[in-house]
């Protein structure tokens, strides 16, 4: 009885490993290529207060374009947003099921950006991201969400 028991909970946790791990490989394998920038908002907290002076909402703000070196984790990023054209090394590419993490570069300096993945489909993707600072004694949070669509 003991080694039922013990074979169910041993099967049900490889279950949902392995879903995890084929959703994590989902997120990855969907977010190589074009993709259109619907809306950009970008929301300012203040000691978790949201000023609503900071608030900045633009439709069809932009593209972007992942590429992906699988064998190196590494890539480019191409992006023209709200009219502005970059460029962007990526040194290093990770991801969870629900979080993308790029480490790139302008060639200058390098930065680190943790994105939320709130939600991810063939041709749709929401991302959000957030930075934190402290000024004066209050902490700012400054949280940008990105409504994507894949381009054709």
């Amino acid at each position: 009885m003991k080694s039922i028991k013990f074979l169910s909970a041993f099967a049900i946790l490889a279950i949902l490993l392995f879903a995890a791990c084929s959703k994590q490989v989902l997120l990855e394998k969907r977010l190589d290529g074009k993709w259109n920038i619907d809306s950009l908002v970008y929301d300012e907290l203040i000691n978790g207060v949201i000023n609503p002076s900071s608030k900045v909402s633009y439709n069809y703000a932009g593209v972007v374009l992942l590429e992906r070196n699988k064998k190196t984790n590494t890539g480019s990023f191409t992006y023209t947003v709200l009219g502005s054209t970059g460029f962007l090394t990526i040194t290093e590419w990770t991801n969870t099921e629900d979080k993308l993490t790029i480490v790139d570069t302008d060639g200058t300096y390098s930065e680190t950006k943790v994105y939320d993945i709130i939600t991810n489909s063939s041709n749709r993707q929401v991302w959000k991201t957030s930075r934190t600072s402290t000024t004066g004694g209050a902490t700012i949070v400054q949280e940008t969400t990105y409504n994507l669509s894949r381009r054709k």
